[in-house]
């Protein structure tokens, strides 16, 4: 629901990260990205983020809650 919620249409669980796609970020969402998750990388060319995984966890609750800080909810500012 949080990734439809911002309009991201694929969430595939690689390896050691996350892709995740569609992705344009203003210049201060680039900030906050790199603020919360510094070795996630943004590959403009087809608008897709990989963002590492944690070392160990819940893969559903990482996402759940990265896309929340990434893209808060209107009604949580």
């Amino acid at each position: 629901m949080e990734a439809i919620r911002i309009g991201i249409a694929e969430v595939v669980k690689l390896r050691r990260e996350i892709a995740i796609g569609p992705v344009s970020l203003t210049q201060s969402q680039e900030i906050r990205l790199q603020r919360l998750m510094p070795r996630a990388v943004l590959r403009s060319s087809d608008a897709k983020l990989f963002v590492p995984l944690p070392g160990a966890g819940k893969v559903l609750p990482f996402l759940i809650d990265f896309l929340r800080a990434m893209w808060p909810h209107p009604s949580d500012s």
